[in-house]
Protein backbone atom coordinates (compact mmCIF):
# COMPACT_ATOMS: atom_id res chain seq x y z
CA UNK A 1 0.00 0.00 0.00
CA UNK A 2 2.70 2.45 0.91
CA UNK A 3 4.20 2.61 -2.81
CA UNK A 4 0.42 3.36 -4.12
CA UNK A 5 0.56 6.06 -1.82
CA UNK A 6 4.23 7.02 -3.15
CA UNK A 7 2.78 6.99 -6.26
CA UNK A 8 -0.03 8.77 -6.13
CA UNK A 9 2.43 11.26 -4.76
CA UNK A 10 4.93 11.08 -7.34
CA UNK A 11 2.07 11.58 -10.29
CA UNK A 12 0.31 14.77 -8.39
CA UNK A 13 3.67 16.00 -7.70
CA UNK A 14 4.71 16.12 -12.04
CA UNK A 15 1.33 17.35 -12.45
CA UNK A 16 1.67 20.74 -10.11
CA UNK A 17 5.22 20.87 -11.83
CA UNK A 18 3.60 20.77 -15.11
CA UNK A 19 1.28 22.98 -13.74
CA UNK A 20 3.71 25.54 -12.53
CA UNK A 21 5.62 25.64 -15.75
CA UNK A 22 2.95 26.52 -17.67
CA UNK A 23 1.77 29.29 -15.40
CA UNK A 24 5.08 30.86 -15.40
CA UNK A 25 4.44 32.15 -18.92
CA UNK A 26 1.37 33.76 -18.15
CA UNK A 27 1.93 37.27 -15.99
CA UNK A 28 -2.18 37.47 -15.59
CA UNK A 29 -2.48 33.86 -14.40
CA UNK A 30 0.44 33.45 -12.00
CA UNK A 31 -1.19 37.12 -10.39
CA UNK A 32 -4.48 35.10 -9.70
CA UNK A 33 -2.45 32.51 -7.65
CA UNK A 34 -0.20 34.70 -5.90
CA UNK A 35 3.26 35.19 -7.51
CA UNK A 36 4.54 38.26 -5.81
CA UNK A 37 4.20 41.81 -7.82
CA UNK A 38 8.06 42.24 -8.05
CA UNK A 39 8.31 38.89 -10.21
CA UNK A 40 5.07 39.60 -12.08
CA UNK A 41 7.12 43.32 -13.32
CA UNK A 42 9.84 41.26 -14.81
CA UNK A 43 8.45 38.44 -16.71
CA UNK A 44 11.96 37.33 -17.93
CA UNK A 45 11.93 36.48 -13.95
CA UNK A 46 8.73 35.17 -13.55
CA UNK A 47 9.03 32.55 -16.26
CA UNK A 48 12.66 31.86 -14.83
CA UNK A 49 11.61 31.41 -11.32
CA UNK A 50 8.65 29.52 -12.22
CA UNK A 51 10.41 27.14 -14.02
CA UNK A 52 13.20 26.80 -11.74
CA UNK A 53 10.46 25.98 -9.06
CA UNK A 54 9.06 23.41 -11.87
CA UNK A 55 12.31 21.34 -11.73
CA UNK A 56 12.94 21.20 -8.22
CA UNK A 57 8.76 19.83 -7.80
CA UNK A 58 9.57 17.43 -10.91
CA UNK A 59 12.60 16.09 -9.16
CA UNK A 60 10.81 15.49 -5.68
CA UNK A 61 7.43 13.42 -8.24
CA UNK A 62 10.53 11.72 -9.57
CA UNK A 63 12.28 10.84 -6.51
CA UNK A 64 8.56 9.24 -5.40
CA UNK A 65 8.34 7.67 -8.27
CA UNK A 66 11.70 5.76 -7.91
CA UNK A 67 10.56 4.92 -4.48
CA UNK A 68 7.22 3.56 -5.74
CA UNK A 69 9.45 1.44 -7.75
CA UNK A 70 7.93 3.19 -10.92
CA UNK A 71 11.87 4.23 -12.30
CA UNK A 72 15.10 3.49 -11.35
CA UNK A 73 16.58 3.88 -7.98
CA UNK A 74 17.95 7.05 -7.66
CA UNK A 75 20.36 8.37 -4.58
CA UNK A 76 19.26 9.64 -1.57
CA UNK A 77 16.05 8.65 -2.51
CA UNK A 78 14.76 7.96 1.11
CA UNK A 79 16.59 11.59 2.18
CA UNK A 80 15.21 13.20 -0.28
CA UNK A 81 11.83 12.05 -0.91
CA UNK A 82 11.06 12.58 3.34
CA UNK A 83 12.53 16.56 2.45
CA UNK A 84 9.97 16.90 -0.08
CA UNK A 85 7.31 15.48 2.28
CA UNK A 86 8.24 17.90 5.01
CA UNK A 87 8.15 20.59 2.39
CA UNK A 88 4.90 20.06 1.61
CA UNK A 89 3.62 19.20 4.62
CA UNK A 90 4.74 22.66 5.98
CA UNK A 91 3.00 24.24 3.19
CA UNK A 92 -0.09 22.73 3.44
CA UNK A 93 0.00 23.35 7.07
CA UNK A 94 -0.13 26.88 5.78
CA UNK A 95 -3.91 26.25 5.15
CA UNK A 96 -4.74 26.33 8.94
CA UNK A 97 -4.05 30.11 9.55
CA UNK A 98 -5.70 31.25 6.15
CA UNK A 99 -9.08 29.17 6.80
CA UNK A 100 -8.99 30.92 10.12
CA UNK A 101 -9.04 33.97 8.19
CA UNK A 102 -11.22 33.25 5.89
CA UNK A 103 -13.64 32.60 8.75
CA UNK A 104 -12.98 35.97 10.83
CA UNK A 105 -11.34 34.21 13.64
CA UNK A 106 -8.15 36.12 12.67
CA UNK A 107 -8.32 39.55 11.33
CA UNK A 108 -6.02 40.12 8.92
CA UNK A 109 -6.01 43.25 6.52
CA UNK A 110 -6.67 41.34 3.25
CA UNK A 111 -9.27 39.00 1.98
CA UNK A 112 -7.47 35.17 1.96
CA UNK A 113 -8.10 34.49 -1.97
CA UNK A 114 -9.82 31.06 -2.14
CA UNK A 115 -6.34 29.99 -4.81
CA UNK A 116 -4.48 30.70 -1.85
CA UNK A 117 -6.13 28.26 0.33
CA UNK A 118 -6.69 25.59 -2.25
CA UNK A 119 -2.82 25.43 -3.06
CA UNK A 120 -2.05 25.27 0.90
CA UNK A 121 -4.58 22.30 0.88
CA UNK A 122 -3.13 20.53 -2.73
CA UNK A 123 0.27 20.82 -0.74
CA UNK A 124 -1.47 19.22 2.35
CA UNK A 125 -2.72 16.33 0.46
CA UNK A 126 0.20 15.90 -1.30
CA UNK A 127 2.41 15.85 2.04
CA UNK A 128 0.18 13.47 3.45
CA UNK A 129 0.90 10.73 0.38
CA UNK A 130 3.82 11.09 0.69
CA UNK A 131 4.08 10.50 5.03
CA UNK A 132 2.04 7.54 4.23
CA UNK A 133 4.42 6.10 1.78
CA UNK A 134 7.29 7.16 3.04
CA UNK A 135 6.04 5.44 7.01
CA UNK A 136 5.24 2.24 5.23
CA UNK A 137 7.96 1.73 3.26
CA UNK A 138 11.04 3.47 5.56
CA UNK A 139 12.89 -0.10 6.03
CA UNK A 140 12.35 -0.83 2.35
CA UNK A 141 13.16 2.63 1.08
CA UNK A 142 16.73 2.37 3.20
CA UNK A 143 17.60 -1.05 2.07
CA UNK A 144 19.79 -1.63 -1.13
CA UNK A 145 17.48 -3.79 -2.59
CA UNK A 146 17.17 -3.21 -6.50
CA UNK A 147 13.85 -4.04 -6.61
CA UNK A 148 12.06 -0.94 -4.57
Amino acid sequence: MWRRWLSMAGITTLAVAVFQAVISFSVEWSRYFGAPEELLQEPVWLIAVGLIVAVILAVFGLYALSCAGWIRRLPLRRTITLVAGIIFLLRGLGVIPELLIMWGIIEYSMPMPPQAIASSLVSLVIGIMFFLGIIGGWRALGSASPSV
